[in-house]
């Protein structure tokens, strides 16, 4: 772990930032190893450069933001409540990730199917004669993202209940009409329960806010 901290703590410059996000990765997952008690002071010592790295990140193909996202969501796993001081600075990125509508392009000539075919994360769809294109690659994002929004509602239970809301109404269901991608689909299905679950652990069963986002539910997918 020494090792890895040094190389997060080294300035945040351009040819650094894979190894950095590799490093981040070994290290959280060194923590979902071995577990809280075994990493002693290391796992605040962690989450705070973990938190570091993230107000630091300015640029949109900087690629330690998207394992930021995995590292979170492991050293969630890790610190179970005492994880929660960091959501929020954590759910904003998420819940925008999460929340991410379908890049689609009609592509009217060749020219323009050439040029698409040509970038990588784009699947080709013949329709009626014409040829949509469909950014697979930012709906593998949104995926990932509403898989960790499970994982913090399955690890934090009631505590999550202040995220629930927002989260249901903009994120799961309408991602379980999200026709454009299948796994997207699937794990809004599985966000469903484990939302609905933190309300009960916060609220009670039955109680009015349980009862007011099931029907809410219910109605979206009627």
């Amino acid at each position: 772990m020494p090792l890895l901290f040094s190389v997060l703590q080294q300035e945040n410059t351009k040819e650094l930032r894979l190894l950095r996000a590799k490093a981040m990765e070994c290290a959280t997952l060194i923590a979902l190893a071995v577990g809280k008690e075994r990493l002693g002071n290391d796992a605040m010592t962690l989450v705070q450069l973990l938190a570091s790295i993230q107000q630091n990140i300015t640029d949109t193909d900087d690629p330690q933001a998207q394992y930021l996202m995995h590292c979170w969501g492991r050293m969630c796993r890790v610190l179970g409540k005492d994880f929660l001081p960091f959501l929020p600075s954590v759910m904003p990125p998420l819940l925008e990730l999460a929340g991410a509508k379908a890049d689609i392009q009609l592509l009217d000539d060749e020219d323009q199917v050439e040029q698409v075919q040509q970038e990588e994360g784009w699947e080709l769809v013949p329709l009626k004669g014409k040829v949509i294109g469909i950014k697979t690659s930012a709906l593998d994002d949104k995926h990932m993202a509403i898989e960790l929004l499970v994982v913090y509602a399955q690890v934090l239970e009631g505590d999550f209940a202040p995220f629930v809301a927002e989260i249901m109404e903009k994120i799961a269901l309408p991602g379980l009409a999200f026709f454009f991608h299948d796994p997207v689909r699937v794990v809004s299905a599985k966000c469903v329960p484990q939302l609905l679950n933190s309300y009960k652990k916060a609220f009670g069963n039955p109680s009015q806010q349980l009862q007011g986002l099931w029907k809410r539910h219910n109605r979206e997918t009627s």
